[in-house]
């Protein structure tokens, strides 16, 4: 489990971490009611955003002072691979156009992952900025994922959110995925 949830969020550009293994660190927060369950507000560390994730996922936040990372709950003791939405914060130096962030991040998964298979790719919304989602399916440590990542940009930084579960589980998990996806908001 290490492994997978080490090359997962490698891949999502954020530091290397076990989910299973960590002490969630929990940031300020607010109870909010947009999702069709109860879910807490969480903000990073460096006040630049915030999302909500559901009440009984588990958090850790400042990952790399601009990270947060939501967990599922485990859904019994055979549960190995435990459904993730990751937000990452990045300063770039590169670029400000929204297009190329996206393709050199693709670019970057395809080199890292290799076998990457796009079932969409979209413009969408999101806090009233423009930002491109991708999904995808992929085989990492020998477990088949499925990926949502949405890829936005604003003053000068670029954010992922990544929401990971394994191909099987993913329709269960697709409109929990797209809520979370959705409550994200610049602060």
């Amino acid at each position: 489990m290490k492994t997978i949830l080490s090359v997962i969020l490698s891949l999502a550009m954020i530091p290397l971490f076990a989910a299973a293994m960590i002490e969630p660190a929990i940031p300020a927060k607010e109870v909010v009611q947009e999702a069709s369950s109860p879910s807490e507000r969480y903000y990073s560390s460096d006040g630049k955003y915030s999302i909500a994730f559901p009440a009984q996922w588990e958090l850790a936040a400042d990952l790399d002072e601009s990270s947060i990372a939501g967990i599922s709950p485990r859904e019994d003791g055979q549960d190995f691979f435990r459904e993730n939405v990751l937000i990452g914060s990045f300063d770039l130096t590169t670029t400000d156009n929204l297009d190329d962030y996206f393709q050199g991040n693709l670019e970057y998964l395809q080199r890292q992952i290799g076998d990457i298979e796009v079932e969409s790719q979209e413009r969408v919304e999101i806090d009233g900025q423009e930002a491109i989602k991708l999904i995808y399916s992929s085989t990492i440590s020998n477990t088949r994922v499925k990926t949502v990542q949405v890829f936005l940009l604003r003053d000068g930084r670029g954010y992922i959110i990544t929401a990971m579960a394994m191909e099987p589980a993913f329709e269960a998990f697709k409109e929990e995925f797209g809520e979370i996806i959705k409550s994200f908001r610049f602060e």
